[in-house]
């Protein structure tokens, strides 16, 4: 697990070096290093039997493979304190940007260092650090109906953490739209709703780390996100499924290319640890899944 950590950690690091910080999607390769976090802390879960853990090996494997130049090591260097990451993170908390995935990327890293301080090197959170302010520049008009979505009023900001979490769960898991072109443009409707699930465990993990201040701030823009998240076009949405047991060496063997099943499960799987099945009911990522399919 250790080993698949420090992978992950220097493939985020290494992505604003290797894709340039400017540009509104030069983040979007940081979803390598975090699947392959998600995946080395899915390996030590003990819900996860011996086929599945062989599987999710085989898939973090092939990540790492497939990318080669994010997961070159940094130089060996000092150990530093963790203040600027955790002012980055405090900075994409308090505003939606790319669907959260500052807080995502940023509490993934968090955790990883908090378990093992020692990869907390000068390059290592300086890399970090960078892709954090990547995630800040945006498209306003990301989302559909809305030309500038920072200039979107929310109607409701809940402030409690832990019913904001399952209120965003709950509406990440009904109904889908597949991401697609309308008018001309390209919305990641069920994309955004992965992120919400995402987004709202990364807001919850910040708090059992101890940050519990920092994930309040967040729950604005997570309000925000899940109302942003309903603008869907007129028609049916998905009717696709894929009822797979998460657990089991079953889903996985399926091969999910896409590095957000990672996340996903390791999102959906960590709430309902916390939460239990009758409030977080893992089966229902049925649909989503069959999109990522």
């Amino acid at each position: 697990m250790k080993s698949y950590i420090a992978l992950g950690l220097t493939a985020l690091a290494r992505t604003a070096e290797l894709t340039g910080n400017s540009g509104l999607m030069s983040w979007f390769s940081g979803h390598n290093g975090a699947a392959v976090i998600a995946g080395a802390f899915l390996l030590e879960n003990e819900a996860m039997n011996k086929q599945s853990r062989a599987l999710i090996t085989t898939q973090l494997d092939n990540i790492i493979a497939s990318n080669e130049s994010y997961f070159v090591p940094f130089a060996k260097t000092e150990t530093v304190a963790l203040a600027s990451l955790l002012e980055l993170i405090e900075n994409n908390c308090s505003k939606l940007s790319n669907s959260g995935h500052g807080v995502i990327y940023g509490t993934l890293a968090l955790r990883a260092l908090s378990v093992f301080p020692d990869m907390a090197t000068v390059p290592m959170l300086q890399g970090l650090c960078d892709i954090l302010e990547v995630t800040q520049v945006d498209d306003r008009a990301r989302y559909f109906g809305c030309d500038d979505y920072s200039e979107y009023e929310t109607r409701l900001v809940t402030t409690d953490l832990l019913s904001t979490v399952q209120r965003a769960y709950r509406m990440s898991c009904g109904d889908l739209y597949e991401d697609q072109e309308v008018d001309g443009k390209h919305y990641f409707f069920a994309g955004e709703k992965i992120h919400a699930i995402t987004h709202a465990q990364a807001l919850h993990n910040l708090s059992t780390l101890g940050y519990p201040v920092l994930a309040n701030k967040g729950l604005r823009s997570l309000n925000k996100q899940l109302e942003l998240n309903e603008q869907c076009p007129n028609g049916a949405a998905s009717d696709k499924e894929l009822s797979l047991n998460i657990f089991d060496g079953s889903f996985w063997g399926q091969r999910f290319k896409d590095p957000h099943s990672l996340k996903l499960v390791y999102s959906a799987v960590e709430l309902n640890r916390y939460f239990g099945d009758d409030v977080i009911p893992v089966e229902n990522l049925s649909r989503h899944f069959a999109l990522l399919h």
